[in-house]
């Protein structure tokens, strides 16, 4: 008998982020980074699904730190679309995406759904609907202080005095909040002060074009 020897390994996209592998005969699901551009977040949802579930996360293709940030979340679809289809040529896809990236993950059913593509599951974990008042404002939006606590899972009104992190100097203010999402678990480890002012300024082109999308 011919010994068996694993197919090779598939060379996945920079935007699709193996998460959980779990068993390759299984359909996998698919999440949208929320706000921001990263998938850091699901990996507790992914194990809570069983070690079977193979479960991706699209990240944005910005984060590379070359690749112009789609401002439409259209656009955004379209790419993550070619991603996964890298791992699953055809449906039925299951799909999903906490905030931001549930939003991305409809505009991505709609698409596929155009292409003839069964779309089996389609997940929204708190996402908002359109014209529905957000986490952060139109006024939040500008205020760089009032994002970094958002983004870290700061409880403004407990646990800072936002007033006195405003006298801080911009650099100052990043190691605040840096050393404040180390120790809460809500950045990566190695997350270095250039990487949280990048992912500042995805937030901020996510949330825009969050406000700007129309679902069909």
């Amino acid at each position: 008998h011919p010994e068996f020897t694993q197919p090779p390994e598939l060379a996945l996209p920079f935007s699709l982020v193996e998460i959980q592998a779990g068993n390759q005969l299984k359909t996998p699901l698919f999440l949208v980074h929320p706000a921001g551009g990263h998938v850091y977040i699901y990996r507790d949802l992914a194990r809570q699904l069983g070690p079977e579930q193979p479960v991706y996360g699209l990240q944005a293709a910005a984060l590379d730190g070359e690749t112009e940030h789609a401002t439409q979340i259209e656009d955004r679809a379209t790419h993550f679309i070619e991603v996964l289809r890298v791992r699953q040529p055809d449906g039925p896809y299951f799909l999903g995406g906490s905030s931001f990236g549930g939003m991305v993950a409809f505009e991505m059913a709609q698409q596929l759904s155009m292409q003839d593509q069964k779309v089996a599951l389609l997940v929204m974990i708190d996402t908002p609907s359109p014209g529905v008042p957000t986490d952060i404002s139109v006024d939040e939006v500008e205020n760089d202080v009032n994002i970094l606590a958002f983004l870290v899972g700061m409880d403004a009104n407990i646990s800072a005095p936002l007033d006195q992190i405003r006298q801080m100097n911009p650099d100052e203010q990043i190691e605040y909040f840096l050393e404040y999402g180390k120790r809460t678990h809500k950045l990566v480890p190695d997350t270095s002060p250039e990487q949280l002012y990048h992912f500042l300024h995805l937030f901020k082109t996510d949330i825009q074009a969050q406000w700007g999308y129309a679902p069909q």
